[in-house]
């Protein structure tokens, strides 16, 4: 019995190294499984390093963009005061050519009132002009008529 008992203890030694055998062999093929796929995740945080080293690439780039269109925003700015300045200006600008439109209103119609009187004084003036030329030839006339009769009488006398 004791024999049999040892083959028996031995064949439970021999299955449980089979078993542990066994277990090694899936404990092996377990342990390349997690390497594989210690592999993988490897690659996997690899690839997101790289997004992230692309995403900080686009971070900086739009934080570029943003400076940009920070400048441009500052010129539109400077700009609209310019166009403001501007705009005030034009506004004065018209209020004056506005109030200059309305003194020359003004003194077109203060000539275009006083046209026919110095018209008419022109006329009158040319009037008198012509009867002060009659009378002065008259004068002359007489004058001339006058001398003649005084040459006539002094010859007479002389």
């Amino acid at each position: 019995m004791n024999e049999d008992v040892s083959i028996g203890i031995k064949t439970i030694i021999e299955k449980m190294n089979q078993g542990f055998n066994l277990m090694n062999q899936k404990f092996e093929e377990m342990n390349q499984k997690f390497e594989e796929m210690n592999q993988r995740f490897e690659e996997v945080n690899q690839r997101f390093e790289e997004v992230n080293q692309k995403f900080d690439r686009v971070d900086q780039r739009f934080e570029e963009v943003n400076q940009k269109f920070d400048r441009v925003d500052q010129r539109f700015k400077e700009v609209n005061e310019r166009l403001d300045r501007h705009e005030q200006r034009l506004d004065e600008h018209d209020k004056r050519f506005e109030e200059m439109q309305r003194t020359l209103v003004i003194i077109e119609d203060q000539v275009t009132n006083k046209i026919p009187a110095l018209f008419d004084g022109y006329n009158a003036n040319h009037e008198l002009y012509k009867e002060l030329e009659k009378r002065v030839d008259r004068l002359e006339e007489k004058e001339n008529f006058n001398s003649l009769k005084i040459s006539v009488l002094e010859d007479k006398i002389g």
